[in-house]
Protein backbone atom coordinates (compact mmCIF):
# COMPACT_ATOMS: atom_id res chain seq x y z
CA UNK A 1 0.00 0.00 0.00
CA UNK A 2 1.37 3.39 -1.01
CA UNK A 3 1.05 6.51 1.13
CA UNK A 4 0.24 9.96 -0.12
CA UNK A 5 -0.37 13.23 1.71
CA UNK A 6 -2.61 16.23 1.22
CA UNK A 7 -0.53 19.30 0.38
CA UNK A 8 -3.49 21.57 -0.25
CA UNK A 9 -7.27 21.54 -0.51
CA UNK A 10 -8.37 24.11 -3.09
CA UNK A 11 -11.66 25.78 -3.91
CA UNK A 12 -12.65 28.46 -6.40
CA UNK A 13 -15.43 30.87 -7.17
CA UNK A 14 -16.93 31.87 -10.51
CA UNK A 15 -14.83 34.47 -12.29
CA UNK A 16 -14.62 35.85 -15.81
CA UNK A 17 -11.58 34.79 -17.81
CA UNK A 18 -10.78 36.35 -21.20
CA UNK A 19 -9.19 34.28 -23.95
CA UNK A 20 -8.97 35.96 -27.33
CA UNK A 21 -12.46 37.20 -28.17
CA UNK A 22 -14.13 34.83 -25.68
CA UNK A 23 -14.87 35.29 -22.01
CA UNK A 24 -15.28 32.16 -19.91
CA UNK A 25 -17.27 31.96 -16.68
CA UNK A 26 -15.08 29.58 -14.78
CA UNK A 27 -14.15 28.27 -11.37
CA UNK A 28 -10.68 27.10 -12.51
CA UNK A 29 -8.83 29.61 -10.31
CA UNK A 30 -8.54 27.46 -7.20
CA UNK A 31 -6.94 28.75 -4.04
CA UNK A 32 -5.88 26.85 -0.93
CA UNK A 33 -8.59 26.71 1.72
CA UNK A 34 -7.68 28.32 5.02
CA UNK A 35 -9.79 26.01 7.15
CA UNK A 36 -11.93 22.89 7.15
CA UNK A 37 -13.80 22.01 3.96
CA UNK A 38 -16.86 19.77 3.87
CA UNK A 39 -16.90 16.94 1.32
CA UNK A 40 -20.10 15.75 -0.34
CA UNK A 41 -21.20 13.66 -3.30
CA UNK A 42 -20.82 16.65 -5.65
CA UNK A 43 -17.43 17.76 -4.33
CA UNK A 44 -16.15 20.34 -1.88
CA UNK A 45 -18.31 22.91 -0.14
CA UNK A 46 -17.51 26.40 -1.39
CA UNK A 47 -16.14 25.23 -4.74
CA UNK A 48 -17.83 26.65 -7.83
CA UNK A 49 -18.12 25.05 -11.27
CA UNK A 50 -18.53 27.50 -14.17
CA UNK A 51 -19.34 25.09 -17.00
CA UNK A 52 -21.58 22.37 -15.58
CA UNK A 53 -22.16 20.91 -19.04
CA UNK A 54 -18.53 19.75 -19.22
CA UNK A 55 -17.38 19.76 -15.59
CA UNK A 56 -18.60 18.66 -12.19
CA UNK A 57 -21.31 16.20 -11.30
CA UNK A 58 -20.86 13.01 -9.33
CA UNK A 59 -18.23 11.55 -11.70
CA UNK A 60 -16.10 14.72 -11.56
CA UNK A 61 -16.80 15.68 -7.97
CA UNK A 62 -13.11 16.12 -7.11
CA UNK A 63 -10.10 16.76 -9.32
CA UNK A 64 -6.74 15.77 -7.83
CA UNK A 65 -3.29 16.66 -9.10
CA UNK A 66 0.10 15.43 -7.94
CA UNK A 67 2.48 17.83 -6.25
CA UNK A 68 5.23 15.55 -7.61
CA UNK A 69 4.03 16.46 -11.14
CA UNK A 70 4.17 20.14 -10.21
CA UNK A 71 7.87 19.53 -9.45
CA UNK A 72 8.24 18.27 -13.04
CA UNK A 73 6.47 21.35 -14.44
CA UNK A 74 8.66 23.67 -12.34
CA UNK A 75 11.84 21.95 -13.56
CA UNK A 76 10.64 21.85 -17.19
CA UNK A 77 9.46 25.45 -17.44
CA UNK A 78 11.32 27.38 -14.75
CA UNK A 79 7.94 28.75 -13.63
CA UNK A 80 6.37 28.56 -10.20
CA UNK A 81 3.11 26.62 -9.92
CA UNK A 82 1.40 27.02 -6.55
CA UNK A 83 -1.19 24.42 -5.48
CA UNK A 84 -4.47 24.83 -7.36
CA UNK A 85 -2.84 26.23 -10.52
CA UNK A 86 -4.35 23.52 -12.73
CA UNK A 87 -7.78 23.85 -11.15
CA UNK A 88 -7.45 20.86 -8.84
CA UNK A 89 -9.37 20.48 -5.61
CA UNK A 90 -6.70 18.30 -4.01
CA UNK A 91 -2.96 18.73 -4.43
CA UNK A 92 -1.43 15.48 -3.22
CA UNK A 93 2.18 14.50 -2.58
CA UNK A 94 2.91 10.86 -3.45
CA UNK A 95 -0.17 10.33 -5.62
CA UNK A 96 0.57 7.25 -7.74
CA UNK A 97 1.29 8.18 -11.35
CA UNK A 98 -0.35 5.02 -12.64
CA UNK A 99 -3.85 5.58 -11.22
CA UNK A 100 -6.50 3.82 -13.29
CA UNK A 101 -10.26 4.24 -13.50
CA UNK A 102 -11.72 2.41 -10.51
CA UNK A 103 -8.71 2.90 -8.23
CA UNK A 104 -9.67 4.22 -4.81
CA UNK A 105 -8.20 6.60 -2.27
CA UNK A 106 -9.11 6.59 1.41
CA UNK A 107 -8.74 10.00 3.06
CA UNK A 108 -9.87 9.76 6.65
CA UNK A 109 -13.43 8.45 6.32
CA UNK A 110 -13.85 9.62 2.71
CA UNK A 111 -13.52 7.08 -0.09
CA UNK A 112 -12.78 8.48 -3.55
CA UNK A 113 -12.87 6.44 -6.77
CA UNK A 114 -10.95 7.51 -9.89
CA UNK A 115 -13.30 8.06 -12.83
CA UNK A 116 -11.17 9.60 -15.60
CA UNK A 117 -7.96 11.47 -16.32
CA UNK A 118 -8.33 15.17 -17.01
CA UNK A 119 -8.56 16.23 -20.63
CA UNK A 120 -7.30 19.82 -20.89
CA UNK A 121 -9.63 22.41 -22.37
CA UNK A 122 -9.44 25.98 -23.66
CA UNK A 123 -10.19 27.25 -20.17
CA UNK A 124 -6.92 25.77 -18.86
CA UNK A 125 -4.99 27.41 -21.72
CA UNK A 126 -6.69 30.75 -21.03
CA UNK A 127 -6.00 30.44 -17.31
CA UNK A 128 -2.33 29.78 -18.03
CA UNK A 129 -2.17 32.69 -20.52
CA UNK A 130 -0.85 30.40 -23.24
CA UNK A 131 -2.99 29.21 -26.17
CA UNK A 132 -0.75 26.14 -26.57
CA UNK A 133 -0.75 25.11 -22.93
CA UNK A 134 -3.61 22.61 -23.26
CA UNK A 135 -1.65 20.66 -25.87
CA UNK A 136 1.56 20.88 -23.80
CA UNK A 137 -0.40 19.60 -20.78
CA UNK A 138 -1.71 16.68 -22.84
CA UNK A 139 1.76 15.83 -24.25
CA UNK A 140 3.25 15.88 -20.73
CA UNK A 141 1.03 12.90 -19.83
CA UNK A 142 0.54 14.19 -16.28
CA UNK A 143 -3.24 14.72 -16.31
CA UNK A 144 -4.28 14.24 -12.71
CA UNK A 145 -7.53 12.41 -12.06
CA UNK A 146 -11.20 13.06 -11.51
CA UNK A 147 -12.85 11.24 -8.63
CA UNK A 148 -16.34 10.43 -7.44
CA UNK A 149 -17.07 10.41 -3.72
CA UNK A 150 -18.17 6.89 -2.75
CA UNK A 151 -18.47 7.34 0.99
CA UNK A 152 -18.48 10.29 3.30
CA UNK A 153 -19.76 10.59 6.84
CA UNK A 154 -22.53 13.23 7.15
CA UNK A 155 -20.43 15.67 9.18
CA UNK A 156 -16.96 14.78 7.85
CA UNK A 157 -14.50 17.61 7.16
CA UNK A 158 -11.18 17.44 5.37
CA UNK A 159 -8.64 19.90 6.73
CA UNK A 160 -6.19 21.83 4.58
CA UNK A 161 -2.65 21.51 5.88
CA UNK A 162 -1.22 23.89 3.29
CA UNK A 163 -0.76 26.74 5.74
CA UNK A 164 -0.10 24.61 8.82
CA UNK A 165 3.60 23.90 8.39
CA UNK A 166 5.23 21.69 10.94
CA UNK A 167 2.17 19.49 11.48
CA UNK A 168 1.73 16.07 10.00
CA UNK A 169 -0.48 16.02 6.90
CA UNK A 170 -3.48 13.74 6.65
CA UNK A 171 -2.29 10.39 5.22
CA UNK A 172 -4.03 8.88 2.25
CA UNK A 173 -4.19 5.13 1.65
CA UNK A 174 -4.04 3.91 -1.93
CA UNK A 175 -5.12 0.26 -1.57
Amino acid sequence: MERAFIVSINTGRIEGLAHGSRVFRTGIRKRPAAGPVAVGRLGLAGDAIGDKRHHGGEDQAIYAYSDDDYDWWRASTGREFPPGTFGENLTLRGLPGDLAVGDRLLIGDVVLEATAPRIPCDTLSAHMGDAGFGMAFRRAERPGSYFRVLHVLPEFYVWSFYQRLGQLPLPISCP
